[in-house]
């Protein structure tokens, strides 16, 4: 089979990236030939990503929406481009990842083209406006399945979009043995680790930024490391500077998934507090997987991966006192953070391997292909693999 992955981003520290790249290798190992379809040129720079012998990687552009006569004129280029694309390369399945709606109309127009079977994953639950709404319900009731990270991706999308109540939950997966066996990163001192895109509307790095420094007299040997690039980042800097923790507080850059595992595997524990609703943040899962207790935002789908006391602790959105305390808690209550790092570890193995997540996609797109070659006539069954 080959299977083409459509995603905004591949060569950036990101959720949907981590996954794409924990899926390639596995689905490799199947047997199956993996086209990634970057639809973002800034994808081109960053971080080496290997590609397998079965894998490309090629950047085919869509444009965004914008006034709906400008946008037509952009819309029949991108879709013909990505029709001819899909036919050319006699792709048997497209999975989407794309985040952005408004670029699911091209997408969805060229698998019709070509009769192409397509599989959507949602990774979080969206705000949408109502243009967007409309346009996004029309979109996917064309999609051949829908895909959730997480329940509460799921459920986010019952309210506005009939079609997800059959949607699958497939949950992201990570390769659990691999970021065990990782060397512990060498920083000479304890560290504290977060890991996502610098974008503060996302994710509330300055708020981890604040709290640390509210500990920071109190725990004098302790420091921050935070890995990953965006376009808050400069600001970020600043922060860190007015709160002259400039010794204390790393930005470490973008990282590939080996110093991620390594970072990981070096940290007293992991926080990355959130702004917006998250599907099921993959940076969590990594912590996990690296036997790491966990903080973060009672959120979206971030409860379904922390239980709070269990394998981590959550904080509510934008409550500094309360993250502040929960980085005392695991600082001061080390055997605390250990236990809960194995049980995350545990957990990792028994409900995010990569593998079984592969498999699950895979008994997907079986499925779905196995749809299209029906007779016209013939429903389509709602059950789906479990």
């Amino acid at each position: 089979m080959r299977i083409a992955l459509i995603t905004q981003y591949f060569n950036v520290i990101g959720g949907i990236e981590s996954l794409l790249r924990g899926l390639i290798p596995e689905y490799e190992r199947r047997g199956h030939e993996t086209d990634v379809i970057v639809t973002r040129e800034e994808a081109a720079a960053g971080t080496t990503v290997a590609l397998g012998d079965k894998t490309r990687e090629l950047f085919l552009p869509l444009h965004t929406y914008q006034a709906p006569a400008r946008w037509a004129l952009m819309y029949l280029p991108d879709t013909l481009r990505l029709a001819n694309y899909l036919r050319k390369a006699k792709i048997d399945v497209a999975h989407s990842h794309l985040f952005d709606w408004s670029l699911l109309p091209q997408v969805v127009a060229a698998c019709e083209i070509t009769r192409t079977p397509l599989v959507h994953t949602w990774h979080s639950d969206t705000d949408f406006n109502s243009r967007a709404r409309r346009l996004m319900v029309r979109v996917l009731r064309s999609a051949d399945a829908l895909t959730g990270v997480s329940a509460a991706t799921r459920h986010g999308f019952d309210r506005i979009l009939p079609a997800a109540k059959d949607a699958l939950v497939i949950s992201n997966g990570i390769d659990v043995e691999a970021a065990q066996k990782a060397a512990p990163y060498q920083h000479g001192r304890p560290y504290i680790f977060c890991a996502c895109r610098l974008t503060l509307p996302d994710k509330a790095v300055d708020a981890l930024i604040t709290s640390f420094g509210a500990i920071a007299e109190s725990h004098p040997n302790v420091d921050l490391l935070i890995a990953g690039e965006g376009p808050s980042r400069d600001a970020i800097s600043r922060h860190i500077s007015s709160l002259g923790l400039d010794r204390r507080v790393k930005l470490l850059g973008k990282a590939d998934a080996a110093q991620i595992r390594s970072f990981n595997r070096g940290a007293l524990f992991f926080a990355m507090p959130s702004r917006i609703v998250e599907g099921q943040p993959v940076a969590l899962l990594e912590a996990l997987a690296a036997g790491r207790a966990a903080i973060g935002t009672n959120i979206g789908g971030v409860p379904e991966v922390i239980s709070h006391g269990e394998n981590g602790l959550l904080v509510e959105k934008d409550d500094l006192p309360a993250l502040t305390d929960a980085l005392t808690t695991l600082l001061d209550n080390p055997g605390l953070s250990e236990a809960m790092g194995r049980r995350g570890l545990l957990r990792a193995r028994e409900q995010y391997e990569i593998s079984r997540t592969a498999e699950r996609y895979l008994e997907l797109y079986k499925l779905v292909r196995a749809r299209r070659k029906l007779p016209s006539s013939a429903p389509k069954s709602a059950d789906s693999p479990a």
